[in-house]
Formats: structure tokens, C-alpha cells, sequence
């Protein structure tokens, strides 16, 4: 993915990089293949992807992969943005809703 002040684009581009050269270093043997339909196949017997942003939030949030190749402070960042997405709108009003101890309106 690209785009003009798409600052998603370069996050994704780097963890596709990081992935793809972390394959290239450590390689795998590729699972047995998948025959048929997968969404017909009992649970647990094809990996899946997450269904949720809650399940890929989790996934990115366990990826020591990621965390090293972002950075600790970019890592994050984004699961903090990904946690605000959960939020309901009343959650993020309070969540912003706060007076500074010092200095005011001046």
C-alpha cells in the first residue's frame, strides 16, 4: 500500500520488510497444504487470520519480530492508537477531558 500522506503505508511497507527478511534469515519449511475450502475445515486445523482488531492488536502486541524491527517507542504507539479504536466515543471524551495542574488559559 501507498499513498500521499498515507503514514500507514510506511509502517506496513517496514513490518512487510522486517517479516520478509527475518524469512529470508530464519528459514521455514511451509505447512502442509490447505486442500479445499478452509472456512469448511474444523477449528484448529488451518492457521487463520485475526478476525478482529482486537485479535490482530494482540498478534502485533505479541511479535517480538515487529516490536524489534519498529522500535520499542513506534510498537507502542501503534498499539496505543489501536487501543484508542476500541474505545466508544464517550470513553475518549473522558479519556481527553482533563485540566492542566499549571499555567490555564492565558
Amino acid at each position: 500500500m501507498w499513498g500521499v500522506e498515507n503514514r500507514e503505508a510506511a509502517v506496513l511497507l517496514g513490518a512487510a520488510a522486517a517479516v520478509v527478511a527475518d524469512g529470508l534469515e530464519q528459514a521455514r519449511p511451509l505447512p502442509p497444504p490447505v486442500v479445499g475450502d478452509p472456512a469448511g475445515l474444523p477449528a484448529g486445523t488451518a492457521a487463520r487470520l485475526p478476525a478482529s482488531l482486537a485479535e490482530a492488536s494482540a498478534a502485533f502486541a505479541a511479535s517480538s519480530l515487529l516490536r524489534q524491527a519498529l522500535g520499542e517507542a513506534l510498537h507502542g504507539s501503534l498499539l496505543d492508537s489501536q487501543a484508542a479504536e476500541r474505545c466508544s466515543e464517550a470513553e475518549l471524551a473522558a479519556a481527553d477531558a482533563w485540566w492542566p495542574l499549571a499555567g490555564g488559559i492565558g
